[in-house]
């Protein structure tokens, strides 16, 4: 109830049945992406990236390889906000080309800014932790809704939204924080 409470979007709220509901999906076996997934949360060890059967799964796996290439930019591309062992955090990369801290679970990637599905924007206006002000102009301020905070010297937090871990993708749409499919956002 929390979550949905708390994410100052609610307009209506479950009743005592819709929340055990919710609750028997998170323990059900269909709540899981992906087996893997299932394993970790069951105490296993973490998953690994698939070594690749054919050379353009190969070639996708160089993406999501946790190294800082700077010869070859697209080799660990992905891994900036996709790694760790769930897949959803930044690494050593984000934080040298962006500044965006090692582990950080939330990042931008321009999805309110540039508001490609015309979603209306609002005006808001977040007190900042030294006390200043930011005025944000966006369809969803994204993790500065939860925190209050837009910009704070960690990493700023108007727009950002949690990364989420691309283990089971195939089987999680629609995507993106705004629900847009993958097929469209490519086009």
């Amino acid at each position: 109830m929390g979550a949905i409470r708390d994410h100052a979007q609610a307009v209506a709220f479950p009743t005592a049945a819709d929340l055990k509901r919710l609750t028997d999906f998170e323990k059900s076996e269909s709540f899981f992406s992906s087996p893997a997934l299932r394993k970790l949360a069951r105490g296993g060890a973490a998953p690994e990236l698939p070594r690749g059967r054919t050379a353009s799964e190969k070639r996708g796996r160089r993406f999501f390889e946790d190294v800082p290439d700077f010869q070859d930019l697209k080799h660990g591309l992905c891994a900036g906000c996709h790694s760790g062992k769930m897949l959803n955090e930044t690494n050593d990369f984000a934080e040298i080309a962006f500044g965006v801290p090692k582990g950080t679970r939330f990042q931008t990637i321009l999805v309110s800014e540039l508001n490609a599905a015309h979603n209306p924007v609002h005006d808001f206006v977040f007190t900042n932790a030294d006390g200043t002000t930011t005025h944000l102009v966006s369809p969803d301020p994204g993790r500065a809704l939860i925190t209050g905070i837009a910009e704070s010297p960690a990493f700023d937090q108007g727009n950002a939204f949690k990364i989420p871990t691309l283990w089971g993708t195939p089987r999680t749409a629609p995507y993106f924080h705004d629900a847009r499919r993958l097929a469209r956002a490519r086009g």
